[in-house]
């Protein structure tokens, strides 16, 4: 028991000791101090918008798809935006506007346009224009000009196919006898109009030479009569209109060629003419003689005969012919065997280029199947001269008049005087003409003198020749049996028809 307390006590003694000499760390006190709180105030989020692209405002369009034009003369747009009121319009190939209808502001579809089928061709195109005159009245190109985006127009090209009626020549290569009948296999007109031979001139159209009257419609072997000896081995049928005066052919003038696409409705033929010549009673002139005007279905001769008992006897020239129209051909002969009547033939030329091989080749020619009678002219015709009425004309500046022809055998003036009561007063104006034939004479005259009827009159050029010397000097008048060659003729205003 002792034992157990004595432990005990040692054991608190021990913990004592162990307290005195391990002394803990000591922990810092830590003051609060009271701090006032401040009203700052917390910083609210900034509410910042999304940007946003800008819109593009639409630009003006339009838009056309290939097409099929009928009878109805309607064609569709099939769309047209606009950012105002405007036009759209159709243009031709050779940009010339054949059509066009107002379109608002905004988006518009199947936009129908009525045109003339006769003005379309393959492709047209469509542009829009603004409407900047008299609103809704189109005026371009005065006015209402093409709208311009990016300096460039907003158009659009596409193809046409017809499906329309359309006017139409149809003509075969045919033989035209001396009645002059051309025929034509097909004739149709959409309207009133007049079909229209004409001369041709390696391809360029020509000298009027008949003309008829058709009613609307299918013509079928249309019978046109023709002036058959002013004719070309080539000729071209066209259609005019009739815009007039009604069934007048007004050429030149209102009556104007039927168009198609910008094209002529025509067809050309060749035709196989009657053997004509055109010659002048005229005088042998250094030993030849002129032939006008020949028409050679090929290559060929003209041949002149002298006068054997008013039959044709001896050959004494010829000249070389080329296919189609001859004119002035000049034909040498042999002066020395020339009788008061000489004759020509055309003969054909066996072998084109060689020279004239009869009677082993070139033979006369033949028309349907036989000779034709040979044309004869006059070497003793004295002196002569043609006159038309016309109006005047100007010719560099000047007043002046024409006559067409004048045949001398000598030298000669032909002058122009004014109308003095049915006499021949005032010399007007001359000019010098050579022995032969002398052609489409061009005459200033003083337009103050001027009358309404005027006189052509010949006049000798003797010694000195080129000086005209008269009243006073020997260039005295001409005379036929002691009458003074001369032609009177007519003034016309420049309408007379």
């Amino acid at each position: 028991m002792r034992i157990r307390i004595l432990i005990f006590i040692l054991l608190i003694i021990g913990g004592l000791a162990a307290c005195v000499e391990e002394e803990p760390e000591a922990t810092p006190t830590v003051t609060v101090t009271a701090v006032p709180p401040t009203n700052t105030p917390i910083p609210e989020p900034t509410v910042t918008s999304t940007p946003r692209p800008t819109a593009t405002p639409f630009a003006p369009t339009v838009v056309v798809a290939d097409q099929t034009l009928t009878d109805d003369g309607k064609l569709i747009i099939e769309s047209v935006f606009m950012t105002e009121p405007g036009w759209v319009v159709l243009f031709d190939a050779a940009g010339e506007a054949i059509g066009y209808t107002g379109v608002p502001a905004g988006s518009s579809q199947d936009i129908k346009i009525e045109v003339d089928p006769l003005d379309v061709t393959e492709t047209l195109t469509a542009a829009l224009h603004q409407d900047t005159g008299q609103i809704g009245t189109f005026a371009f190109p005065d006015e209402d000009p093409p709208l311009a985006e990016d300096d460039r127009p907003p158009t659009d090209t596409f193809n046409v196919t017809l499906d329309v009626t359309l006017p139409a020549v149809v003509a075969a290569d045919q033989t035209v006898g001396e009645d002059g009948l051309v025929r034509l296999e097909v004739v149709l007109a959409v309207e009133p109009g007049w079909v229209v031979i004409h001369a041709t001139d390696d391809g360029t159209i020509g000298t009027v030479l008949g003309s008829v009257f058709v009613e609307a419609g299918l013509h079928n072997n249309l019978v046109v009569p023709i002036q058959w000896r002013e004719a070309t081995p080539e000729l071209a049928a066209i259609l005019y209109e009739d815009n007039g005066r009604s069934r007048r052919l007004d050429l030149p003038g209102d009556d104007l060629p039927v168009l198609v696409g910008g094209s002529m409705v025509i067809d050309t033929f060749n035709v196989a003419l009657p053997l004509d010549i055109v010659v002048y009673d005229q005088p042998v002139v250094d030993g030849t003689i002129t032939v006008e005007r020949i028409i050679s279905n090929g290559p060929g001769h003209v041949v002149v005969y002298f006068d054997d008992g008013d039959v044709p006897g001896l050959i004494i020239g010829s000249e070389n012919l080329v296919d189609g129209v001859n004119e002035q051909v000049v034909v040498k002969i042999i002066e020395t065997a020339v009788t008061p009547q000489l004759f020509l033939f055309i003969h054909d030329d066996t072998n084109p280029g060689d020279n004239f091989d009869f009677p082993a080749n070139d033979p006369p020619r033949l028309f349907n199947g036989r000779l034709p009678a040979p044309i004869a002219f006059n070497t003793t015709p004295g002196n002569y001269l043609v006159t038309r009425d016309q109006p005047l004309t100007q010719i560099d500046e000047a007043t002046a008049v024409a006559v067409p022809l004048a045949v001398v055998d000598v030298p000669a003036w032909v002058a122009v005087h004014n109308n003095d009561n049915g006499e021949r007063g005032e010399m007007l104006g001359v000019v010098q003409l050579t022995p032969g034939i002398n052609r489409n004479l061009i005459i200033p005259v003083a337009e103050t003198a001027v009358t309404d009827t005027l006189y052509a009159v010949l006049y000798l050029d003797a010694e000195p020749i080129g000086e005209f010397d008269f009243p006073d000097g020997p260039d005295v008048a001409l005379q036929r049996n002691r009458n003074v060659i001369q032609a009177p003729f007519v003034l016309q205003s420049d309408d007379s028809e």
